[in-house]
């Protein structure tokens, strides 16, 4: 987790930290500024792996859980998912976050 004040550079650093990695080892998903809960960030994230999201919540993420495990075990590849929270005013991930960071 990245956290400062406002206009410390945090996005230009997470910006070349992911133009450092290696696209054939890595998969960004990038989320800005997210404004929905934690099904639009299961959906954000099956649609980012390129898959048609399901309609249930409990298949969303079953199918969210299995494309990440995928791009692991298949592709041998690791997913960064990026969530720019740039216009929260306190430090504290809203619920989504918490959710996706105790996983």
């Amino acid at each position: 987790m990245v956290t400062g004040d406002v206009g410390a550079g945090k996005t230009v650093a997470l910006r070349a930290a992911v133009a450092a990695l290696d696209p054939t080892r890595h998969q960004v998903i990038y989320i800005p500024n997210p404004a929905f809960g934690t099904r639009g960030l299961y959906v954000t994230i099956v649609r980012a792996l390129g898959a048609q999201p399901r309609y249930l919540k409990a298949e969303l993420m079953a199918q969210a859980s299995d494309l990440l495990a995928a791009e692991t075990a298949e592709r041998h590849r690791r997913v960064v998912v990026i969530v720019d929270f740039s216009d929260r005013p306190c430090w504290c991930p809203p619920r989504p976050a918490r959710l996706l960071l105790a996983a």
